[in-house]
């Protein structure tokens, strides 16, 4: 599936399998984006008016791009760093994409059998970790189950 470049015009665009996220995501009218608040994170953002930061501007970017410009049909789920409830959010479909979630490749790329597979972007920041630790980064993460929209986000 693709968005073209240039004329946005809808007569254009071509709809996705019935069955897919993105349809999903079209007939609720709404992306549900799963954004993880890091343990360090000075406030309160769930109290916040208007959430901020890079997760939530991909998330709008994204629904920018499904609603062809329109970048208020997102609802953002907030998740803390400290546990795995993201991934399980994601995993059962509570949310149709994640941002902000930290990947160590010594831990994440396999996953539990209960929680399924995941699809991860490139990933769009590093850890802090020292030469000596293992490496974790930031991504975008999927259902591994569809890999149409696992493309588009990524």
């Amino acid at each position: 599936y693709a968005i073209p470049f240039g004329d946005l015009d809808t007569d254009y665009i071509v709809e996705p399998a019935a069955d897919s996220t993105l349809s999903k995501i079209r007939t609720n009218q709404t992306l549900n984006c799963g954004v993880v608040v890091p343990h360090d994170f000075g406030g309160n953002i769930t109290g916040c008016d208007k959430l901020v930061g890079m997760g939530v501007d991909f998330c709008r970017a994204m629904t920018a791009a499904i609603f062809v410009g329109d970048f208020e049909d997102v609802k953002f789920i907030t998740f803390p760093e400290s546990d795995n409830s993201s991934f399980v959010a994601l995993a059962n479909g509570s949310v149709d994409v994640l941002v902000g979630g930290t990947v160590e490749r010594k831990y994440d790329f396999t996953s539990s059998p209960i929680l399924g597979g995941f699809h991860f972007s490139t990933p769009y920041y590093y850890g802090s970790e020292s030469a000596n630790d293992d490496v974790s980064f930031y991504s975008i993460a999927t259902r591994e189950d569809d890999v149409v929209f696992a493309s588009f986000v990524n």
